[in-house]
């Protein structure tokens, strides 16, 4: 059966959506079709809907299949209305740009964290809408955080070749860029947990800052700690915060990253800009009036 933005079946347990035939930024899953609770997205019913941004669940379904959302490559936030609902597997697969499963009974943050779990950790146990949030799965999350972390940065890289995952001319299998990616993906990983700080130990706060250090510079060159508070946070003053309180920014290398803001062509991050300038005049007891007059407000 089609009621114009959905294909579905009407099952024993109730409806089961089988294909989203619409092609907009956001779509709401009904309650109800038909008189009849909606219960079950099957698998793939969203495959590959590429503008798709936001989708919201209703209560009443309880269970999402296979490859739901796979390929939907700008796919940003998931929001849930129940925590009863079971996920299949691989449902997010690809989803690039998800930043947020959002639901009821959940704590600052916890949307973030959940929507990292499947993304950046590769961990699919995590998506547990009831458990979310709790000190339970916050330990699990943490664990499976200091894995990642400890991991080889070229892990996978022999993988990919041998099994043709990327175009294999393409920059996907140039070393050197592929390190740089998995740097900055543990980094957004840092980011993330130190902004969403609950329950979070003293000895892995320590851990994650250390991580943020090492990678603040690359010689003389901007490390991927910096590159990455530039082009994702740098309008975020919590971020400027965890940045500096990680120990990042020192006497020798303050100037560095200023400079680093201009050859890079960061116009955009007038805040944390100023945020450097203030800093170091805080903390070291001079300021740069050159640097300050350069500010683009």
């Amino acid at each position: 059966m089609e009621n114009g933005l959905w294909e579905y079946t009407e099952e024993k347990d109730g409806i089961h959506i089988r294909r989203f035939l619409g092609d907009g930024y956001e779509a709401e899953v009904p309650s109800v079709l038909d008189g009849t609770p909606v219960r079950v997205l099957e698998k793939k019913a969203f495959l590959s809907k590429k503008r798709l941004r936001r989708i919201v669940l209703p209560e009443s379904v309880t269970e999402v299949g296979d490859w739901a959302f796979a390929y939907c490559g700008r796919l940003k936030e998931v929001v849930l209305n129940t925590c009863g609902v079971r996920f299949g597997k691989d449902v997010f697969l690809d989803c690039k740009e998800l930043e947020r499963i959002s639901g009821v009974s959940q704590t600052d943050g916890t949307g973030e964290l959940l929507a990292a779990a499947v993304l950046h950790l590769d961990a699919y146990y995590l998506l547990e809408p009831a458990e979310a949030g709790s000190i339970s799965w916050i330990d699990k999350w943490d664990a499976r955080l200091k894995a990642v972390l400890a991991e080889q940065d070229s892990a996978g890289f022999s993988r990919l070749l041998l099994c043709g995952e990327e175009d294999y001319a393409g920059k996907d299998n140039d070393y050197d860029v592929y390190i740089m990616r998995r740097r900055k993906k543990k980094v957004c990983l840092c980011y993330l947990r130190l902004r969403h700080s609950f329950a979070l130990k003293e000895e892995l706060k320590r851990t994650l800052q250390a991580y943020l250090r090492m990678y603040a510079r690359n010689g003389s060159e901007a490390g991927e700690s910096f590159r990455v508070l530039m082009s994702e946070y740098g309008s975020d003053p919590v971020c400027f915060r965890i940045f500096t309180d990680a120990g990042c920014v020192t006497e020798e290398n303050a100037e560095l990253f200023l400079r680093d803001m201009e050859r890079l062509d960061a116009g955009q991050c007038t805040q944390l800009k100023a945020w450097l300038l203030q800093y170091k005049r805080e903390t070291f007891g001079y300021s740069d009036i050159r640097s300050a007059l350069s500010l683009d407000f």
